[in-house]
């Protein structure tokens, strides 16, 4: 895993104040949220994308124009640093939720330790304010017999300034300065000598990739968590608040524990450590303190931004997307460890779910809006995968109200949404009771196929491994030569990209199907398409993307960032999925 380094300074001489400027060379472009992509050559196309309703049904105003920076926190701070924003315009502004200020003219805005993140932050501001400069700073007083000083970076792929400046004078006075530039050696990739040796070190790649993601600032709320993006364009890790996405990642972290070969670079007691450490960390967002809130039980699970409302995000709580970390993360670790913390909290979910299928007589709700305090009143396809902490459950406590309460969960979502050649349609508007047509997204269907397995593995009924197989076999017919999928398998939609998170959940998907089957062309396509991940493995100039695999397509950051090159964490995720799968059969 790559790790970051440190170093130290000595300076001496006397002074009443220094100041320690750290200035990083990835704070000199500070991205935005209006940014366009340079990958995609139509502008307009992407400007369409940028204004997809994202939190959707929010009531609220728009508020005016406005955009988000994202100034990066590339090093180890301590509790005294601080950041320091140049500005220049006129508008209100706020960062990462803090009180929201005015600005008029020009001024040098301190954003202290607690409100600050490491890596991505967002800066929400008014059309007419311009960031003009980010770095971090830290004071000394009196420093009368020199001074030494360290600085832990979190990557040790770093460039950029130290300046150490004082002001006894009445003016600035630069003590010291130095440019640095660390850089790792490129990894060399070797030739394999087979397929188990391929598969070792794209399951290691994935693991370092996973950990590279965890976010280590302790009094953060996420901390332990992962980010859910590395963003190789911008050179930072994004987007930790997309809690659901962690489950994934638990589950692979404790499979590759008990692959031989993986010990020579992490014990099993480190990654159960690390595993325990991320399924932790999302329990935290369970929502347990109000039993009479609507959304009792269930797990903030994501934030979404809009431009156009109040605080340019939404928070939501939902019944699926729990449902899909507690299957894949909360019940790996019960299973694992017999911490009953993890299946309690599971537990509750389930008879929370159970309670929300009787308040409606169509399909489960998806998200609970905050601060809304409303549903949304429309249902994705994306619901399906719900039934995999249904399905977890139940193998734990094989209880019959749990198969009762999936069945109904599935039921309904296929009444809905289900289509005549085995593929599902893309949402249920509850208030019309209208369904919209499929998006063949491929990714999407991945979640519905998730919903499938999980109902025949919960329910053991021979027509849910039969809508398995045909929603499977019209997903063969469009899987590419190489193996991948494009991110919209419709005719003529090659200009979209491939979807690279849909196929690496895809082929775990399909080693599963083979796995209740028995279908060799389950497990062929699994087979390609797994290949088609360890080829696009990223081990180039850029180390700490190393063992993600890149997307560049309209999903690329799912709510933002669409057609720059970013790879996920959940997709490394089922690429270790699979390789576990696959490895039983080498």
């Amino acid at each position: 895993m790559n790790r970051g380094t440190s170093i130290t300074y000595e300076i001496d001489g006397h002074y009443n104040h220094l100041y320690l400027d750290i200035v990083s060379s990835r704070n000199q472009s500070i991205s935005r949220y209006s940014d366009l992509s340079p990958h995609h050559a139509s502008m307009v196309e992407q400007a369409e994308f940028q204004k997809e309703l994202v939190s959707n049904d929010s009531t609220e105003k728009p508020v005016g124009e406005r955009d988000i920076w994202y100034p990066v926190v590339d090093i180890d701070m301590d509790d005294s640093m601080y950041g320091v924003l140049e500005l220049e315009g006129s508008g209100n502004y706020q960062m990462n939720q803090s009180q929201e200020r005015t600005l008029s003219g020009s001024e040098s805005v301190v954003v202290s330790f607690s409100d600050l993140e490491h890596w991505e932050n967002n800066f929400v501001a008014d059309k007419n304010i311009m960031v003009k400069d980010f770095r971090i700073r830290k004071r000394y007083s009196h420093v009368d017999k020199g001074l030494e000083f360290k600085i832990v970076f979190l990557s040790s792929d770093w460039s950029g300034r130290i300046v150490l400046w004082s002001d006894d004078t009445g003016e600035k006075s630069v003590v010291f300065e130095e440019y640095l530039q660390m850089k790792n050696h490129p990894w060399v990739r070797k030739s394999e000598s087979g397929k188990k040796e391929r598969y070792l070190k794209a399951l290691k790649g994935s693991v370092d990739y996973i950990l590279r993601n965890q976010v280590k600032k302790k009094d953060s709320r996420y901390f332990q968590g992962l980010n859910l993006f590395y963003d190789h364009d911008a050179k930072t890790y994004r987007q930790p608040s997309w809690i659901w996405t962690w489950g994934p990642a638990v589950s692979t972290l404790l499979e590759a524990a008990e692959i031989p070969g993986i010990a020579g670079e992490y014990s099993r007691e480190f990654l159960y450590q690390k595993a325990c450490e991320i399924g932790e960390a999302s329990l935290r967002f369970q929502l347990t303190e109000d039993p009479s809130s609507p959304a009792y039980g269930l797990v903030f699970c994501r934030r979404d931004y809009d431009l156009r409302i109040k605080n340019c995000c939404m928070d939501f709580l939902s019944p699926p997307d729990s449902l899909f970390l507690a299957g894949w993360g909360w019940m790996a670790l019960y299973h694992k460890t017999g911490e009953k913390k993890y299946l309690e909290a599971t537990r509750l979910l389930v008879e929370q779910t159970a309670r929300l299928l009787k308040t409606n007589d169509d399909i489960i709700e998806q998200d609970y809006m905050m601060p809304a305090n409303e549903w949304k009143d429309w249902i994705l396809d994306e619901a399906g995968f719900g039934m995999k902490g249904i399905a977890e459950l139940h193998r734990a406590l094989p209880e019959d109200a749990y198969r009762e309460w999936g069945k109904k969960y599935i039921i309904q979502i296929l009444n809905c949404l289900e289509r005549e050649d085995g593929l599902w349609n893309r949402m249920w508007t509850r208030s019309t009771r209208s369904v919209s047509e499929i998006s063949y997204h491929t990714r999407a269907m991945g979640w519905a196929m998730e919903g499938l397995l999980s109902s025949y593995q919960l329910l053991n009924e021979k027509q849910y491994l039969e809508k398995a197989e045909k929603m499977a076999d019209a997903m063969l017919k469009v899987q590419n030569d190489d193996g991948s999928w494009y991110f919209v398998f419709a005719e003529g939609s090659e200009n979209q990209g491939i979807a690279e998170k849909g196929t690496a959940y895809w082929s775990g998907l399909l080693y599963r199907l083979y796995e209740y089957s028995g279908e060799n062309k389950y497990f062929n396509a699994a087979e390609k398409a797994l290949e088609w991940c360890l080829d696009n493995q990223y081990w180039r100039d850029d180390s700490d993307g190393y063992g993600g695999i890149i997307g560049r397509n309209p999903s690329s950051g799912v709510i933002y960032r669409r057609f720059f090159d970013l790879s996920c964490t959940y997709t490394s995720a089922f690429v270790g999925d699979a390789i576990v799968r696959a490895w039983k059969y080498l």
